[in-house]
């Protein structure tokens, strides 16, 4: 290796962890837990990485990572230290929501979720509150895309595109239920009819404020949670 590179570019090359992550069977790390005690629930509001400003107050904000591929790539994979004091600044952030599909090479896919989970790693690692973007599509997938969240984790998942084929993602949606028994589930996006668990729901317009009110601000405290639980259909 050329001596004469920086210690980021070396990390960008080796993307070393510290030693302290174990990982699956696929070689991908697994991010620490992450339960519903340590979620400000009462507070939390939903933002689309492109609308955080680092120099606003942003001790609510809860940073939602959906874009194109390339987006994400360019922002946390081929730099994945550029971008970390601005999500220091939130609440807390989702993973990148790199792409997976049932018609991608079996190293692609093990690849995809290994962005997504790496990403997570390493903001935990600078104290931000990572939580992981769940994503999924045909049953096979399902070992690579939930096999490696540890139980009663709270996950993060998008229902946007979803409801042309809610059978697809209701089948995997049951299955990671059944696997991770999640404690918590954000959802961006309009719930679909058949899923269950407890929730907050970000609706697909509070990703794109960047400026809360001053009288949101300050009856935040008094706003009743906004969790809320569905039942599974019998």
């Amino acid at each position: 290796m050329n001596k004469g590179i920086s210690d980021i570019e070396k990390f960008e090359v080796v993307r070393k962890l510290s030693n302290e992550w174990s990982k699956d069977r696929y070689g991908i790390p697994i991010m620490r837990p992450v339960t519903i005690d340590m979620i400000d629930c009462d507070n939390i509001q939903a933002i689309n990485f492109q609308n955080l400003k680092i120099h606003e107050n942003n001790l609510y904000k809860f940073v939602l990572n959906f874009r194109y591929d390339k987006n994400l790539d360019s922002q946390f994979w081929t730099h994945p230290l550029k971008e970390i004091p601005k999500l220091q600044s939130a609440m807390g952030a989702g993973t990148p929501d790199f792409s997976v599909s049932s018609r991608m090479m079996r190293p692609e896919l093990i690849h995809q979720v290994f962005k997504n989970r790496w990403c997570g790693c390493l903001w935990q690692e600078c104290n931000i509150l990572a939580i992981p973007t769940m994503v999924w599509d045909g049953k096979d997938t399902y070992d690579i895309c939930f096999g490696n969240i540890p139980k009663r984790n709270v996950v993060l998942i998008s229902t946007l595109g979803c409801m042309n084929h809610s059978d697809i993602f209701l089948a995997g949606y049951y299955e990671m239920m059944r696997r991770i028994e999640p404690s918590l589930i954000f959802v961006y996006g309009s719930m679909i009819d058949g899923m269950y668990g407890k929730f907050i729901n970000f609706k697909y317009t509070e990703g794109f404020k960047t400026n809360y009110s001053q009288d949101i601000q300050l009856s935040l405290p008094l706003v009743t949670s906004r969790v809320f639980e569905k039942r599974r259909l019998a």
